[in-house]
């Protein structure tokens, strides 16, 4: 049978290949033209193709050069494809043409190209027997069948065989077309981009770390499979929805690398065109050395570090803009030697506009968001990103997890250098230097062992030796207290730090969760003192960062504050309340404004005190709308504004304010029975105090009713937790300790206690 033009074109094209670039290998014109006349031996076609070739290369002479006479990596030829116009038409016009829609493969019709690359092509395709779907078919591209292509095609076809998870795509079927191009068919993902679609639906940060965490599964499998993917970016992930649930899948597999079994991808591997693996803006600092064959589970979770940041922050780690302008040697100079932002420092770059519209995807005030992110968060990622591998997670499981302990408020592996680490790192990077001054300090000591100056500096090292141990012991104590308490072995745990020295307590982010888990499982043990005692701490580990405004240590407080005074702990009362307001003084926030005004009015305090509140309750009034105005009634947050503006006006004595105050916070449908039986008895002062003794004994009583519902025997455990409707824990107590005081006050009432 002869042979079509299209089979012709297309067993011509890898001699003329090779005849071209042979040709290229010659500085002779003349030698050139004589041994492209004799390799084509009078054959026009082959001529012809070989000279189109050569006057591609005369106009884009920088790609070819480079491309066969120094034996660039792969990536350097796609970007001189992606930014010189010369070089991609002259490589579209020798190309092959796609096949077109509605064209058939074995049971499966075409519908229409979605992807290229690796020598594939990816088309939508409708699987016609036996059943009827749809499907993706990916198929080798017409005169790409080289050994090395064909081998690289064959090894990503048995990668997404080996894969069984459902955060990867899965692979269907398998076969050869009817010109013996092999293809593979998946299951077609109808999706965006994970980035993408996490903007357009405006996750906030936990959604987002929550299909993060999916996407770590999923590459957790593929690695427990042996297999790295190499190219981990956000169009490799695209997110469908199954039942209206968004669902992560993993995709392409076309660069993966196998570390276990043989696979065909490993025979070319240590190829020259392979060298340069992956998408430079995600790609791991050994990637980025040239070294494929060096590559491990490792690159992949610098990779997921990077995605992370973006997810995070909108941006990448290093600029795309500038990678691109950048030369080769300069990207991969980037790549592995310079050090990225923390994603919180890159936002503080960010002028007002970029960086309202990243929180605006999030759902997040702009501060909110750069306080977010600076602890935990930072520290995962940067652990993620560590140039040295050995530093970052050594699994993805690793990474993972942590993610999750943040989402669950727990302690993480990834924090900041302590101080013995850091000491630690000093004297390894100074070795000679230290070796030389303890060899003097040694030598001094034999010879001037009676020196007065030496006792003196031997007593000071002795201390600060001493100082260090403490510090390392106490650290200690708190990482082993932090893995009980995962375990759920909090009296243990309790054990082990109870006896640590509030002033020995440094802050950090391990120290803050440790205290804050133990003080709730001792008041829910309805251990008073343990529980003030372990609030102190926690108000210690919470000075990570004195500049940061963030909610997250008022909110401490509001379980803390309560506690001192019931514990009889009045003075740090007091203290922490003085140093709170020092920290949060200026806040706008009315929310943060009204937290601050219930802490510091849970019991009476002085003068100077209580007119230091004066410009949070400006704030959180501000906030609410004019009693002229229609005001919603279901409004929850309207509801403990009044009720702190009413705590507030009784203790500056302004009781005809506290009223009004108090009954329109009553007067709110959206219903709390803590903050209702607060209110009742705040009133019931205030009415007293202006000798309207009948309605202070008639707020009393139902304020007291609901409190005796709640702590039918007095003070005692109080299990973590609570809602919106029945209350929280810390508002129960606070209504307790308002019960005690409005009964000591009503009891100069001269009407009968009831």
């Amino acid at each position: 049978m002869a042979m079509s033009d299209e089979d012709q074109t297309s067993e011509y094209l890898n001699e003329a290949g090779d005849i071209f670039c042979d040709a290229l290998e010659m500085d002779s014109a003349d030698d050139r033209s004589h041994y492209i006349q004799t390799r084509c031996a009078g054959n026009g076609k082959l001529r012809t193709l070989v000279q189109e070739l050569l006057e591609s290369q005369a106009s884009s002479d920088l790609f070819f050069q480079k491309g066969c006479r120094t034996e660039v990596s792969a990536s350097e030829c796609v970007v001189l494809l992606a930014t010189d116009p010369q070089v991609r038409d002259a490589t579209r016009a020798i190309l092959p043409p796609e096949r077109e829609s509605g064209q058939c493969i074995g049971p499966y019709r075409l519908l229409r190209k979605i992807g290229s690359g690796g020598g594939g092509i990816v088309y939508l395709a409708e699987q016609q027997r036996p059943i009827h779907r749809q499907v993706a078919l990916k198929v080798l591209r017409l005169g790409t069948d080289s050994r090395r292509v064909i081998d690289r095609f064959e090894a990503e076809r048995q990668v997404l065989a080996m894969m069984e998870h459902p955060n990867i795509a899965n692979v269907l079927g398998a076969g050869a077309t009817d010109d013996d191009l092999p293809f593979f068919v998946m299951e077609f993902v109808d999706g965006v981009k994970i980035t993408d679609y996490c903007d357009s639906n405006r996750l906030n940060v936990t959604q987002r770390l929550e299909l993060f965490i999916q996407v770590c599964h999923a590459i957790q499998h593929a690695h427990q499979k042996g297999i790295i993917h190499r190219d981990i970016k956000p169009s490799n992930i695209l997110i469908a929805l199954h039942d209206g649930v968004p669902c992560p899948k993993v995709i392409d597999f076309g660069v993966a690398k196998s570390i276990t079994g043989p696979l065909p991808l490993d025979r070319t591997i240590q190829t020259m065109c392979e060298q340069f693996i992956g998408t430079p803006a995600y790609m791991s600092p050994e990637q980025a050395g040239l070294d494929g064959v060096d590559v491990d589970v490792r690159s992949d979770i610098y990779s997921l570090g990077v995605l992370l940041y973006e997810l995070l922050v909108g941006k990448q780690p290093f600029s795309r803009k500038e990678l691109e302008n950048s030369s080769l040697d300069k990207m991969l100079r980037i790549l592995r030697e310079r050090e990225p932002l923390r994603p919180s420092a890159r936002l503080k770059e960010l002028d007002f506009e970029e960086l309202s519209k990243i929180a605006y995807y999030r759902r997040i005030e702009p501060r909110r968001l750069n306080t977010l992110l600076d602890g935990d968060l930072d520290w995962i990622v940067m652990k993620a990103l560590d140039k040295d591998r050995e530093q970052r997670y050594q699994a993805v499981v690793g990474l993972s997890e942590d993610v999750l302990h943040f989402l669950r408020h727990e302690p993480v592996l990834a924090r900041s250098p302590s101080r013995i680490y850091r000491l630690r790192k000093l004297v390894r990077r100074n070795k000679g230097a230290f070796i030389s001054v303890t060899a003097v300090v040694v030598a001094l000591s034999a010879g001037f062992g009676t020196s007065s100056w030496l006792y003196l500096r031997e007593k000071e090292l002795l201390r600060e030796q001493a100082m260090l141990l403490a510090e390392a012991e106490i650290r200690e104590k708190i990482a082993q207290a932090a893995v009980l308490l995962r375990k759920n072995r909090q009296e243990e745990a309790d054990q082990l730090v109870g006896s640590c020295p509030v002033p020995t307590v440094k802050p950090s982010l391990e120290a803050t969760a440790v205290f804050r888990g133990l003080g709730l499982w001792n008041v829910a043990q309805g251990r008073w003192p343990e529980a003030a005692e372990r609030f102190l701490k926690l108000v210690q580990a919470n000075k990570v960062d004195t500049s940061d405004l963030s909610d997250a240590a008022t909110m401490d407080l509001l379980w803390v504050a309560p506690t001192l005074v019931a514990a009889g702990n009045v003075e740090d009362y007091h203290r922490i309340i003085r140093e709170d307001l020092v920290r949060m003084a200026g806040t706008q926030d009315p929310v943060a404004a009204e937290q601050l005004i219930k802490i510091s009015v849970i019991i009476p305090g002085d003068d100077t005190l209580m007119q230091s509140l004066r410009p949070l309750a400006d704030v959180v009034s501000s906030s609410i709308p004019d009693s002229a105005d229609p005001i919603d009634k279901d409004n929850f947050m309207e509801a403990w504004h009044s009720f702190a503006l009413s705590c507030l006006e009784y203790r500056l004595g302004n009781h005809e304010k506290a009223i009004e105050w108090g009954e329109r916070c009553l007067s709110y449908t959206s219903t709390s029975r803590s903050r209702n039986a607060m209110t009742h008895l705040v009133l019931a002062m205030a009415h007293h105090e202006q000798n309207n003794f009948e309605s202070a004994q008639e707020e009393f009583n139902i304020g007291r009713r609901a409190v005796k519902e709640k702590f039918p025997n007095g003070l005692g455990p109080m299990p973590e937790g609570g809602d919106q409707e029945s209350g929280m824990w810390h508002d129960w107590l606070n209504a307790y300790l308002l019960m005690h005081e409005a009964d000591l006050l009503l009891q100069e009432s001269p009407g009968p206690m009831q």
